[in-house]
Formats: C-alpha cells, structure tokens, sequence
C-alpha cells in the first residue's frame, strides 16, 4: 500500500462538514485530505510515539479469502501499544488510520472487478465511514467492537455492499461436516470441496442497508450478487442467521421471505445451532419472539444457508 504522510501541523483546523456525499474517488481522497488534518492536530503526541504507515500496515494487512474481521497477532499487539499508552485517544488514532485505508482503497476501487452498482454502493459506503469520521462519531473504532470489524473491512474493501447485505469471499463452512454431514457432501457437490463463496452480512449501524432491509431489497441485492458473479468465478453464496430459521415462519411471518427466497429456489439449510448471539439478536427488537423465548416456547437458532451459483443464477433468469 502507498505510504502518505499526514500533515499535522495545522492548529486546531475546522472539521469538514459531516454529510457531504463523496460521487467519485477524487471526491474520497479530497475528503480524505480535508479530514486528516484535523485529527493528526489532536494526535501530536500519538503520532510522534506510534506512526501512523507502520500501523496501517498492521491493520489493512488481511487475506482475501476468510472472515471479514481482522485478527492478525501484529494488529493485535499494534493495537493494544497504543490503547495502552493512549488509552483515550486509541479510537481517534484508529479513525485517522482509517482514513489512510480509505485513501488506498479510493485509489483502487476503479479497478475492483466488481459490477458498476456495487461500486456505486461501495462508493457510498466509504463516505458513510468518513462521515461518521468528520461527525466524531468514531468511539466505537476499537478492536473487538462489530461495528468497527465491519467498517474496516469495508474501508479496505473486504467487504462490498450489495444493497441489503454486504459481501466477502470465504471457503465452504467446516463445521457442517459434523453436524450434518449428508448435507455438508451435497454442498460439496454443488460448490466444490475448495469452492468459493459470497458470505452475506447485515450491518445494522449502515442505514442504507437498513433502508433496504425487506422483501424488495433483498431481491434487488441477490440480484446484484448473481450480476456479480459474471466477474467472478465464486461458486455460490453462504450465510447464517436465527433469522433462516424455519420456525420463523409460525412465528414471524412477515421474515419468511429471507429463509424462502433462497431454500424454494435451490438452497441447502443446514442447522447451525443456538448461541447468545442468536437469542441476543432474535429477541432484542420483538416481544413476540422476547415472550415465547421466556416461556420456553422458542428457542432462536441459527441456520446455515448455501445458495451454489447454477440455482441462483436460475432463479434470477427467472425472477
């Protein structure tokens, strides 16, 4: 990644406004160069202890394929340096590291082989993270936080945006192969033991993916991705979710369209268990849900879907 250097030596420079749409990569890297000022101005000391390129390196350092969150040891220890020694200045420092990560990636998203419209949504995704940047709202940028796992994974373009769901490149999951194994071999025969695939994630802090976070937008999204596949020989789409779950249906039927789209169509379901996270999520917006967990009358779980390539590809020929 190109190195820059950041000017610091502005006192106290006005904060760029916090709504300003970037339509362009030029329109990136010039609000990059607007913010940066102003944060390395509260960093001086930061900056001096802890350089801002080796540090980059450190975070933007990532495999192409795998999960979406970065945990190399050398970001770790990188990270907790800092926190440790600067404990209230860690998230500011990282949103100014941040800032590097979008510049490299502004300078590369022209040449991404990723369809026009995920570009465009890509582009305006990126703005939405210097926004929040420029409105201060950066606390959560530390390391463990999801919000800030996906908004790095974004800024070095890990993560795309499809609409309703963002996207990242992974192997066919492991632990299905125990759980299920018939099931884990009939995914194997559609998408190849080492295939590739598109995993899926909602971003809840992302409002445009909220916006577009029902039946119509969904369709718009997979739509998208079977587009995307043109560019890229990715075998599939993966994703896991309570909200796959079957038993949805009887109980929110309003979400059953996120379970059907993809298993009337093609799809492999697979049980992937219950966990906190799931009953976190699955009760936390609805009482319906919230009361019939309680009772014992529910319990949410997550449930692993495999849409291969030819059966999705189908279904939007057809959609």
């Amino acid at each position: 990644m190109e190195n820059h250097s950041v000017d610091n030596s502005v006192d106290n420079p006005a904060m760029p406004a916090t709504n300003e749409a970037c339509h362009t990569a030029q329109d990136l890297l010039s609000r990059v160069d607007a913010l940066q000022p102003h944060l390395a101005g509260e960093l001086e000391q930061v900056l001096q202890t802890f350089p801002l390129a080796g540090y980059v390196q450190h975070m933007d350092n990532h495999s192409e394929i795998g999960k979406y969150q970065l945990r190399s040891a050398d970001f770790v220890q990188a990270y907790q340096a800092v926190a440790d020694q600067y404990p209230q200045q860690a998230a500011g420092y990282q949103a100014l590291a941040m800032t590097e990560i979008v510049r490299a990636s502004a300078a590369r998203l022209a040449k991404l082989q990723i369809t026009d419209d995920i570009r465009a949504l890509t582009l305006d995704n990126l703005s939405r993270i210097l926004n929040n940047i420029a409105g201060k709202d950066y606390d959560y940028m530390v390391l463990g936080d999801d919000q800030f796992d996906k908004d790095l994974a974004c800024a070095s373009l890990r993560l795309v945006c499809a609409g309703a769901q963002k996207i990242h490149r992974v192997r066919l999951p492991n632990y299905t192969i125990k759980r299920h194994p018939l099931k884990w071999l009939s995914a194997v025969r559609e998408v190849g033991l080492n295939g590739v695939l598109y995993e899926i994630h909602t971003d809840s802090n992302d409002p445009y993916l909220m916006s577009e976070f029902n039946e119509d937008g969904w369709i718009a999204c997979y739509r998208r991705i079977a587009e995307q596949f043109k560019l890229d020989e990715v075998q599939g789409i993966t994703g896991t979710s309570w909200f796959f779950d079957p038993k949805l249906a009887a109980i929110s039927p309003r979400l059953a369209y996120l379970r059907n789209i993809i298993v009337d169509n093609g799809g492999i379901s697979i049980n992937a268990g219950s966990n906190e996270s799931s009953i976190e999520s699955a009760t936390r917006t609805s009482p319906t849900r919230r009361e019939l967990y309680n009772k014992g009358e529910y319990l949410p779980t997550a449930y692993t879907l495999i849409w291969p390539r030819a059966a999705m590809l189908e279904w939007a020929a057809n959609a």
